[in-house]
């Protein structure tokens, strides 16, 4: 009775720990900074902007792809880990892109 019990608490452990590592982590675009306000040119924002589009793009694809790590995910938190993961990451690159716009209109026009 004892070793069954044991036994069920290790797995249910092992379970939440292995799931608390499958969430993907993403990585964060961050904020224009003092110095990018600075010294970036037209054509550099134009860049900028165009990476944010495509780490967009690139989270997106590489969420949309099934792996066992999902398995082991969905199983630990129901997938919310990685929605919130997508999201942050996504919202992050969002905010530097209307962060770039701004600057673009002031510097560009």
């Amino acid at each position: 009775m004892k070793q069954s019990l044991l036994l069920a608490l290790g797995l249910l452990f092992l379970v939440i720990y292995s799931s608390s590592c499958a969430v993907q982590r993403y990585g964060r675009m961050i904020p224009v900074v003092p110095s990018e306000r600075k010294n970036l040119t037209c054509e550099q924002i134009t860049t900028e902007i165009e990476k944010c589009n495509a780490f967009i793009r690139d989270v997106t694809t590489k969420n949309k792809k099934f792996t066992g790590g999902d398995i082991i995910a969905f199983l630990g938190d129901f997938g919310i880990g990685d929605s919130w993961e997508v999201s942050d990451a996504i919202s992050s690159a969002t905010r530097r892109i209307s962060e770039l716009e701004k600057l673009k209109e002031t510097k560009c026009n």
